[in-house]
């Protein structure tokens, strides 16, 4: 299964461009999306994976910057996307 890798800028458009990767994507398993290169996160990409987290199947981190961590815990979502991450 294709990682889906984030960029180092989430904003806006790579948020819509993530949606429609996500819409195209199928399968049982829970997609493994890597975080590690995010450098700054806006709320429009937290929304899109929060929208992919509890969709079936959800995505699994693979990898996290402190950035996107930090985004996470500013936003109340660390716990949400807890399971299955690299810590």
């Amino acid at each position: 299964m294709a990682v889906i890798e984030l960029p180092r800028l989430c904003d806006r458009a790579a948020a819509l461009a993530l949606k429609g990767d996500l819409a195209d994507t199928t399968g049982s398993e829970a997609l493994p999306v890597d975080a590690g290169n995010v450098e700054r996160m806006g709320m429009a990409m937290l929304q899109v994976l929060l929208a992919a987290q509890r969709n079936e199947p959800g995505i699994v981190l693979t990898e996290r910057s402190a950035e996107f961590d930090r985004a996470l815990a500013v936003s109340g979502l660390t716990e949400t996307f807890n399971t299955g991450a690299a810590a």
